[in-house]
């Protein structure tokens, strides 16, 4: 296991994954009927979708959000959004717009 100084610092080129967003969908489509992707949905309001499932992670420099949202009507849809720099992250801004794109889908 490693130091807690050793991955306070931000990204490390070559390290993490470096996914598009439509791999990512891609991935999220085959797991999404999984039960534990819907225990937390994000910031998806559950009264908005029939079944959300999400996966996020970060780390300082490091953010990554990715929902597959299936509305009333059965569509579905993926949103994710990624996010690397060499500095801290706002993770505060980063997930209000993350919000706001699920928001554009959802049934209200």
């Amino acid at each position: 296991m490693p130091a807690p100084a050793d991955v306070m610092t931000p990204l490390t080129d070559g390290i993490e994954w470096y996914l598009s967003a439509t791999q990512l969908c891609r991935l999220m489509e085959e797991v999404a009927p999984l039960d534990m992707l819907g225990i937390n949905p994000g910031v998806a309001q559950r009264g908005d979708w029939a079944k959300i499932a999400f996966k996020s992670g970060s780390e300082v420099g490091v953010v990554s959000l990715t929902s597959r949202l299936t509305d009333k009507a059965g569509n579905s849809y993926c949103v994710a959004l990624m996010v690397n720099d060499h500095a801290p992250l706002d993770e505060s801004r980063i997930t209000t717009i993350y919000k706001a794109l699920i928001d554009q889908f959802a049934d209200k």
